[in-house]
């Protein structure tokens, strides 16, 4: 049931991006609502996969996200990974709790 839920969430959200092309070939990712609960590659961690095409090239990652932790969870501790390669860690550094904190 979990496994089919998050195939779905990751369904919907590539249907979602569908047309979120902009000038100069950018998107934009929409992670709301995205929970991590565990550490990388937990099953419990919900995914997007996004298709950028035969040939592209991603030349930058940027980001803003506001990011709350829960329980003894640390914003550090929250990472997003690209094609299972390069990671970004968005809260390098802040080994506490976070609520509602704009990185």
């Amino acid at each position: 049931e979990r496994t089919k839920m998050k195939k779905t969430i990751a369904l919907a959200a590539v249907a979602a991006l569908a047309g979120t092309a902009v000038a100069g070939n950018s998107i934009t990712i929409d992670v709301s609502g995205v929970n991590s609960w565990g550490f990388q590659g937990d099953a419990q961690n919900e995914f997007i996969d996004v298709f950028v095409g035969a040939g592209a090239s991603i030349t930058n990652i940027a980001w803003d996200v506001n990011l709350t932790t829960l329980g003894i969870s640390w914003a550090d501790e929250n990472t997003m990974t690209f094609n299972g390669a390069e990671s970004v860690n968005v809260a390098l550094g802040d080994a506490f709790t976070v609520s509602n904190a704009n990185y």
